[in-house]
């Protein structure tokens, strides 16, 4: 992706920033690679609000397109030396670090590189119009918002969780801007992390969103219980949106099945999902449905 810059201002003067330095080199002289095609649309929004405060539209790569130059702010885990020097983060975490001259940034996923992107300003020293980082320069952080206390009681055998996900191909009518899968696929993985469920039930698991589960989910630590559509011809390889995952390492499935309860209005949704489970701990069996 090679952009342009659009914005022509009368007076460079104008802008937010008139100096941005990273470890003492104008910012006007770096170029932004990145590893994952996903990651275009979020790279535009960087380039832009980069752009916007500071006038200069920096030329943007994808890292198997050139050789590595100096001056690169390398998005991910792009092929260059430095961005293996710096440690990769996992759901809603963040590491920003330079290395070597370029600046590496790492993010838990989509969602967390849009966060970057909005407020990409903020993570740079400031001394009036001027942004600069150091050479040393380090930081590291979450997106986490939720203040309760999500710690289970002791004695707890079970945390049951539901999680109604909204099938990618749904689109409200007056939404005007759409909120990447990818984005709500790591926001849905980093919940996993922190609120630690034993089994949650799983309402429009579209297709999408199996094939997120199975390439993302730890397969020594999640199950996945889904079945496929089995009613109309016309919609083979779809998959009924009531689903189940559990920890296959705290339980047990003894059985499970699918079942639908209306007269097939609806193929994907107007069906149940249940997952008889054994706790391996206490040996205890239940009982869950998803709907």
């Amino acid at each position: 992706m090679k952009t342009q810059s659009c914005l022509h201002p009368t007076n460079h003067n104008d802008y937010k920033v008139l100096s941005w330095t990273l470890d003492e080199n104008e910012l006007k002289h770096y170029r932004i690679v990145y590893s994952n095609p996903k990651y275009e649309a979020q790279i535009k929004a960087l380039q832009e609000v980069i752009e916007t405060a500071y006038g200069h539209c920096l030329p943007v790569v994808l890292d198997t397109e050139s050789e590595a130059q100096p001056y690169e702010i390398l998005i991910g885990d792009t092929n260059r030396a430095e961005s293996r020097q710096v440690e990769d983060v996992t759901y809603l975490h963040y590491a920003m670090e330079m290395v070597n001259g370029n600046l590496v940034i790492k993010t838990g996923g989509m969602h967390s590189l849009r966060k970057i992107s909005e407020a990409f300003t903020d993570y740079f020293t400031q001394d009036g119009k001027s942004l600069r980082t150091e050479a040393n320069y380090r930081k590291t952080g979450n997106f986490y918002s939720d203040t309760l206390n999500h710690i289970a009681p002791e004695g707890t055998d079970i945390r049951i969780v539901s999680a109604n996900l909204m099938a990618e191909n749904y689109t409200p009518l007056e939404e005007k801007i759409q909120f990447p899968f990818d984005a709500r696929l790591e926001i849905f993985l980093s919940a996993l992390e922190f609120y630690n469920p034993t089994v949650v039930g799983i309402q429009e698991a579209c297709l999408s969103w199996n094939a997120g589960f199975r390439s993302c989910l730890d397969s020594n630590k999640w199950a996945l219980i889904q079945f496929d559509n089995c009613v109309f011809e016309n919609y083979a390889g779809d998959v009924i949106y009531s689903a189940v995952i559990y920890r296959k390492d705290l339980l047990t499935l003894v059985d499970s099945g699918m079942q639908y309860y209306s007269a097939y209005n609806n193929h994907r949704c107007r069906s149940i999902t249940w997952a008889l489970l054994k706790v391996n701990e206490t040996g205890k069996e239940f009982c869950f449905v998803s709907t």
